[in-house]
């Protein structure tokens, strides 16, 4: 199996990077049963983003997990790896550990705007002002960063 992280050549996200496994249809695993760390280690040693998507800040409040949890989900099921707001912008993307599977999940979310049309998939989470992402993941270089090294690292 083939696994690399790459740049997402969609419009409007030029520079955004996702995790590509080949043989598995796109946006499955990531954020619903995660990836191993030997996977995204495999991952990262192909790493070659240089690319800025979007300035992301990292420094949020621990509460900000429910941001992520879907409001049907036990909330102690994932321990918060780090999470990162996109600067002006109203997604957040997040990496978790599974404490069952020891698998790394991916999820993104997104303030909810019910004024606004949801095109994507998603779900109500703990935070009633957050809708929660499972699918397709993308992220500025710098969240591919931080998670390489942390799985490096573990």
């Amino acid at each position: 199996m083939s696994i690399s992280v790459s740049h997402l050549t969609k419009k409007g996200y030029t520079s955004a990077g996702r995790i590509k496994i080949e043989g598995k249809p796109r946006g499955t695993g990531e954020g619903t049963t995660g990836l191993t760390l030997e996977l995204l280690r495999e991952a990262f040693k192909h790493y070659e983003l240089h690319r800025k998507y979007c300035d992301m800040d990292y420094k949020l409040p621990e509460t900000c997990k429910d941001y992520f949890i879907k409001h049907n989900e036990d909330t102690t099921k994932y321990d918060l790896i780090f999470a990162g707001k996109e600067v002006n912008n109203t997604y957040v993307k997040g990496a978790f550990r599974d404490r069952e599977t020891n698998r790394i999940v991916l999820r993104s979310a997104t303030f909810h705007n019910p004024e606004e049309p949801d095109t994507r998939t998603s779900y109500t989470s703990l935070d009633p002002h957050w809708k929660v992402k499972t699918g397709l993941f993308t992220a500025d270089i710098s969240f591919w960063e931080k998670l390489s090294d942390y799985v490096n690292q573990n």
